[in-house]
């Protein structure tokens, strides 16, 4: 049973969105921005090390990570939308940013780096080619635009989608 909402790519919406992903975006914005004035009012400099600064830097990082992971489903359901292979991707990323065990570090530092494709392969690597074309033969047995989507990325999963989906008694 999905937790995260699939219809997740309106930015304007998502200001108001009641997810948990955007609950914990807005909860951490609003202590870092009222912290940041703080700072700002205080006259402190980037480097000073006084609670204050310190708590602000660390409000920050709590808010690129909640930014990240926000980000990051919006994006996967506007790439996974309409693909055979969607459902099963957005159910793996789903469970990589709720239950994931990846450290704030991951989100602010790593993951901001990391292109759509990245995570596909990240994907395809730990699901595995066959259990994606399984659940795409399940779900679309006509549907080539999987091997489209994936056709830069993962060559080698592009072809055998490719053919499984031209050949459904095969998968």
């Amino acid at each position: 049973m999905p937790i995260l909402p699939r219809d997740h790519t309106d930015y304007i919406e998502l200001e108001t969105c009641p997810c948990q992903l955007c609950t914990e975006y807005r909860g951490a914005v609003v202590p870092y921005l009222e912290s940041v004035k703080l700072v700002e009012q205080s006259g402190h400099n980037v480097r000073c090390v006084c609670d204050l600064c310190r708590k602000t830097r660390k409000l920050n990082t709590q808010q690129l990570a909640a930014d990240a992971k926000r980000t990051l489903w919006s994006e996967a359901v506007f790439t996974a939308e309409g693909h055979s292979w969607g459902p099963l991707f957005l159910e793996w990323v789903e469970n990589r940013i709720l239950f994931g065990g990846d450290t704030t570090y991951f989100w602010v530092q790593e993951s901001e780096g990391m292109s759509m494709d990245n995570w596909i392969e990240m994907f395809i690597e730990q699901v595995g080619e066959s259990e994606i074309r399984i659940s795409a033969a399940k779900l679309h047995s006509e549907d080539k635009t999987v091997a489209q989507a994936l056709t830069q990325s993962v060559p080698k999963a592009v072809h055998a989608v490719e053919r499984d989906a031209a050949n459904p008694e095969l998968a």
